[in-house]
């Protein structure tokens, strides 16, 4: 039997959408986002995954309330007051949050963190 990969998921709506499913022919992705109509939907989604990976948007709230684990990325400056302005913790989702700052400006360096990060729980997964 042949084991196959779980593809990633998006959650991206509008825009966002067309943008995420042009990428499907490099990353195995599940575009989802025609199928979202309210966060009751976006809800029902979340509560299926293992990890959401994401920016400061309304989803990290849905995972942290629904207590899925997510990894929040995070600019360097002008970061949310919830978030604080340190640390890889949240107060308001202790358990389940774990925030990835940039330590310069852009993303690159902070993705390539986030991709070691899945790469070793992944890895540990076979």
């Amino acid at each position: 039997m042949v084991r196959q990969r779980n593809p990633f998921f998006s959650l991206q709506v509008g825009g966002a959408e067309t943008e995420a499913d042009e990428c499907t022919a490099l990353q195995p992705l599940l575009c989802l986002g025609r199928e979202i109509r309210d966060f009751a939907d976006t809800a029902a989604i979340i509560a299926q995954l293992n990890l959401v990976i994401c920016v400061d948007t309304a989803v990290a709230h849905v995972a942290g309330a629904l207590g899925v684990a997510c990894w929040l990325m995070l600019p360097q400056t002008a970061v949310d007051w919830h978030w604080h302005r340190t640390g890889s913790g949240s107060p308001w989702y202790p358990n389940d949050m774990y925030l990835f700052r940039q330590r310069e400006a852009g993303w690159p360096a902070l993705i390539s963190d986030v991709r070691d990060a899945l790469a070793d729980i992944t890895q540990g997964a076979r």
